[in-house]
């Protein structure tokens, strides 16, 4: 399966189709290898004129692993102010 780096990160990725078709990325939930989508599947999608992207997502199998991080929030990331507490008024 070939691979890229992208802010020093290697991902795993697949393309099924023709380059020059319209182009639909496949993004597995969290924690799930690209493999997880069925290779079948993917073909029957770039079989009806797409170039179909598969990859693996960080620290899920194929590509780099990041085991000397802590474990994402994904509430965190998408909400960053909400997990801090608002400052106390003064009265």
């Amino acid at each position: 399966m070939p691979r890229t780096k992208a802010n020093g990160i290697e991902l795993a990725y697949e393309t099924i189709g023709s380059a020059c078709d319209p182009a639909l990325l496949l993004i597995m939930g969290l924690r799930g290898q690209c493999t997880h989508w069925d290779a079948r599947f993917c073909r029957l999608i770039a079989d009806r004129g797409f170039r179909v992207i598969r990859y693996g997502n960080r620290d899920s199998g194929l590509p780099t692993s990041l085991d000397q991080l802590p474990a994402p929030t994904p509430f965190a990331q998408l909400m960053p102010g909400a997990t801090r507490r608002p400052p106390r008024r003064r009265r």
